[in-house]
């Protein structure tokens, strides 16, 4: 019995001590997966703050673009009073999508507003924000923020506000006043936009509970991560007021579909694992009794009688439990979903929705590297500042819709003028175009505006306002210079800006400065 009680207690502690030894690994692989999913979320918040980020962009382009435009700054100057008549029409509401347009002049002084018909009764509490804000105002409407998220404690809502200030002819002067786009912050807003992402999100006051996992603070915005119970989690948006102060919590509800897979995962082999163990446990049981006990006791037993043979003890195979299988797939799913939709903002951030060019924010990034590069290796950089001559007319005649159509055809006109992929045609401002050509000198330049008005003439657009034979014809200002030490790229704008002036006056041409 003493062999017997040694034997058995030798594969108990075999068999039982491996299963506590499991553990370690599954704890690895638990530890593992949720810094994965973690990320995963983090991820996914950084997204939903983009596109808060990407709504106050899109606003910004639209102030950005109406205070650059001729026509704004002589309505401000009230030299254009048809403009209210042609420039707020419901289809402009509906292609912008803001809820209102408010014209301030340089005092804060209301000179016009339009609000759509679920905005009226916020009216006077917007134009009370935004001068109760001024300074502040006026400091983001000068840099280079795009937006900003105000309180308007009379409505019990924030609003999501963009200003640009409306430029006067000369850029020596003051603004003469300002424009306001944006959107109040309501429920049925936020849930539009984010379904539009495939996001389903709720609203909730201010709450940044102290048990998130993830917290990252932006400019307009807090993104945190709370895990709510092993199956679900919570990444919740808190949008601040432009002096920091959280306003209002948007959540979004995720099912922690790894974390699920994982824990059954591990369950079903803990289970399996002990299932085969005890198995494994009792065939050794069986087959020490058979093969190593009952031979010894025999043995023991006729150990005086001689015995020939031999006793043939059989090895038990232990066949482990299966190995863990980590699935992954979900998170592969939600990296590429990320991945997809980035890269649709970056894009989005890079193009100009009118005319499906890049826009001036890219180009000005491209401009600095072309500049920089052509510096360096000391060979010419061209530049052309192409504008649609008589366009405000055309915009007369024909409306802002068909002027809208009319741009977004001369940016394919004469980037079909383009025959290298380097060469970069951007929209500049409301109906101006600026091409950047690494590599040309003046007399390149030249070929290249020569080909983009013969192009515009050929594609003869119809301008019945036009000053010569009614189509409508642009006028090109371009520079060429050789970067040295202590020149900037604004020298090179400065001189096309300039020949475009030049052109301007004759117009269905071209004019440039010599190669600096």
């Amino acid at each position: 019995m003493r062999l017997k009680s040694i034997i058995t207690a030798v594969l108990v502690f075999v068999t039982v001590l491996p299963v506590f030894f499991l553990f370690i690994p599954f704890r690895l692989v638990h530890s593992v997966s949720a810094d994965s999913e973690l990320r995963s979320y983090a991820d996914t918040a950084g997204l939903l703050a983009g596109i808060i980020e990407q709504k106050g962009s899109y606003y910004n382009s639209f102030t950005a673009d109406w205070g650059s435009r001729e026509e704004t700054y002589e309505f401000l100057t009230d030299r254009n009073p048809l403009f209210v008549n042609t420039g707020f029409s419901d289809s402009v509401f509906s292609q912008i999508g803001t809820q209102f347009i408010i014209f301030l002049l340089r005092d804060y002084s209301e000179y016009h507003s339009s609000y759509t018909e679920d905005c009226g009764e916020y009216a006077e509490e917007l134009v009370r924000v935004i001068r109760k804000n001024k300074s502040e105002i006026e400091k983001l409407a000068f840099s280079n923020r795009k937006f900003m998220i105000l309180s308007m404690p009379s409505a019990g809502r924030p609003v999501m506000l963009s200003v640009s200030p409306v430029k006067t002819a000369s850029p020596e002067q003051p603004a003469v006043g300002f424009v306001f786009m944006g959107h109040v912050l309501d429920k049925e807003f936020l849930t539009e936009l984010y379904s539009g992402y495939g996001f389903e999100s709720g609203t909730s006051r201010v709450n940044i509970t102290s048990s998130s996992v993830y917290v990252k603070e932006g400019i307009n915005s807090i993104s945190s991560v709370e895990l709510l119970s092993p199956s679900t989690a919570k990444i919740s948006l808190t949008l601040k007021e432009l002096s920091g102060k959280p306003l209002l919590s948007l959540f979004f509800h995720v099912k922690r579909t790894v974390n699920t897979d994982i824990n059954r995962i591990m369950l079903i082999s803990a289970a399996a694992y002990g299932a085969i163990s005890l198995i494994l446990f009792i065939a050794a049981i069986y087959a020490m009794k058979r093969l190593v006990i009952k031979p010894a006791e025999r043995l023991a037993v006729f150990s005086s009688k001689a015995a020939e043979g031999k006793n043939i003890i059989k090895e038990k195979s232990f066949y482990m439990p299966a190995e863990l299988r980590i699935t992954d797939s979900s998170l592969r799913k939600i990296a590429e979903k990320n991945d997809s939709m980035e890269k649709n903002l970056t894009e989005i951030s890079k193009t100009d929705k009118l005319t499906g060019i890049a826009n001036r924010r890219f180009f000005d990034e491209i401009f600095l590297y072309e500049w920089n590069l052509a510096k360096r290796i000391k060979r010419p950089l061209g530049l052309l500042i192409v504008d649609l001559d008589d366009f405000k007319l055309y915009n007369d005649d024909y409306g802002y819709s068909a002027g809208d159509k009319c741009i977004a055809r001369m940016a394919e006109i004469i980037k079909s003028a383009l025959k290298r992929n380097t060469d970069i045609i951007a929209r500049y401002g409301g109906e101006e175009f600026i091409i950047l050509l690494p590599d040309t000198d003046l007399t390149g330049s030249g070929k290249i505006a020569e080909d983009i008005l013969n192009a515009v003439r050929n594609a003869a657009v119809p301008h019945a306002a036009a000053f010569r034979d009614k189509i409508l014809t642009v006028s090109i200002g371009l520079c060429s210079m050789i970067p040295e030490n202590g020149d900037t790229k604004e020298k090179l704008l400065l001189e096309a800006d300039k020949a475009l002036y030049e052109a301007k006056k004759k117009k269905n041409c071209l004019f440039s400065f010599s190669s600096l």
